[in-house]
C-alpha cells in the first residue's frame, strides 16, 4: 500500500518538474493530456538538464501526465514521503511483474531526483 502511494508521488514530482522545465502550466491542459504530452515532447529537447535523457520515450511522458493504474492506486494517499521510501517503492518486487513500467519508473525517479534509486539507500535488502 505505501509503495503504491510513493510511486504516485514520484509521478507527481516528475510532472511538476517537467512542467517547470518546459515552461508549461497544468491548468492550460486540463482534460487534454494528449496535447500536454505532445507539447512536452516538443519542448523537452531544449531542457538544460543532464537527467532529462532518462525520459527517452513518449511512454515515459504518458506515465507522468496521463491517468494510469499507478496514479489511480495512489489517488487516496498523502503526498509526502522520504526519498528512501520512494526509491524502495520504485524498485520493489511487486512492480517487477510489469518490467517496462518499472524501468520507466526508475528512469522517472532518476530524472526527478537526479539520482538512481538504490535499495541500500532505502534501508532494504
Amino acid at each position: 500500500p505505501v509503495r503504491r502511494i510513493n510511486r504516485r508521488i514520484v509521478l507527481d514530482d516528475a510532472r511538476e518538474k517537467l512542467l517547470m522545465q518546459c515552461n508549461l502550466k497544468w491548468s492550460d491542459y486540463m482534460g487534454r493530456a494528449d496535447d500536454l504530452v505532445s507539447e512536452a515532447c516538443i519542448r523537452l529537447p531544449q531542457v538544460d538538464d543532464a537527467y532529462v535523457k532518462h525520459l527517452s520515450t513518449v511512454d515515459h511522458l504518458n506515465l507522468i501526465f496521463k491517468t494510469s493504474s499507478i496514479r489511480k492506486d495512489g489517488n487516496a494517499a498523502a503526498h509526502v514521503a522520504d526519498r528512501a521510501d520512494l526509491a524502495a517503492a520504485v524498485l520493489s518486487a511487486d512492480l517487477q511483474d510489469a518490467p517496462q513500467e518499472q524501468r520507466r519508473m526508475v528512469d522517472i525517479f532518476t530524472y526527478t531526483y537526479q539520482e538512481v534509486p538504490r535499495l541500500e539507500r532505502a534501508g532494504q535488502v
